[in-house]
Formats: structure tokens, C-alpha cells, sequence
């Protein structure tokens, strides 16, 4: 990532020297690199924390079961959908695909506190690992 910085940092230093016009354009054109370099590197630095640390998602809320609950019932989960999609547009790379569909995988887990959804990143050994969709949003070059 540090060359990549070091030669985006040079080519925007040859910026200087063009006419304006070519400026606009081509800082334009880097601005919206920047941007998305900055999305990708979130999305890498996510994936790097979600093998170390536990990931919860936001806009999803477990409860234990009620006491006067059935025997069947485990609990109860709450879904906030704005909340768990705002989330889930910065979190790609946290997404699985399954037979052509993406999936967020979820561990309903009992703790101290009750139970909680925690993201599944485990993948088995000898399959690819959990990694940012690079094709829905392509870089522009």
C-alpha cells in the first residue's frame, strides 16, 4: 500500500505543471480514486480485524426469551433495516457468496450479557477467505 500511496502522491505532484483545465480533470479524476483506495483500504483493514476481532453487526439486537415464552422459543431478534443496510454498504467485504447470492453469515452466540449476533468469518481451510466485492465497484482504471 505504501508504493501505491508514494507513486498516487507523485503522480498528483505532476498536477503542477499541467494547464488548468488538465488540472481539473485529473484532480477530479484522483479525488474519486482517493475515495475509493479509502473504501477499499477500510474494507481490508476490516477483514484483517475480523480475523482477531469479534464483529457485530449494527441494526441487529437479540433478546433471551421471555419467560413466559413457549419451550421452542430460543429468543428473540430485532432487525433495524436502515441501520443493518448503511452498515452492511460499508461493510462489503464482510459478505459471502452462495450459489450466486450474497450472504451475511451470522453466529447467534449465549454470553454474560445474553445472546448476540456475531459475524461469521471463519472459512474452512483451503477455501478463499472472506474478501471485498472488487467487482461491483470497480476502480476507474
Amino acid at each position: 500500500m505504501t508504493v501505491i500511496k508514494s507513486q498516487f502522491d507523485s503522480a498528483k505532484k505532476t498536477l503542477e505543471t499541467r494547464s488548468q483545465s488538465d488540472q481539473n480533470l485529473l484532480g477530479n479524476f484522483f479525488t474519486v480514486l482517493e475515495l475509493e483506495l479509502k473504501k477499499q483500504l477500510k474494507t481490508l483493514k476490516q477483514l484483517k480485524m475480523s480475523n482477531k476481532e469479534k464483529i457485530y453487526p449494527k441494526g441487529v439486537m437479540c433478546f433471551d426469551k421471555h419467560e413466559k415464552a413457549p419451550d421452542f422459543v430460543v429468543g428473540t431478534v430485532v432487525i433495524t433495516p436502515n441501520d443493518l443496510i448503511d452498515w452492511l454498504k460499508d461493510n462489503k467485504g464482510l459478505l459471502t457468496d452462495y450459489n450466486g447470492k450474497k450472504q451475511l453469515k451470522l453466529q447467534l452466540k449465549k454470553g454474560d450479557k445474553g445472546l448476540y449476533a456475531e459475524v461469521d468469518t471463519w472459512v474452512p481451510s483451503g477455501k478463499q477467505s472472506i474478501s471485498p466485492d472488487v467487482n461491483s465497484d470497480p476502480l476507474p482504471f
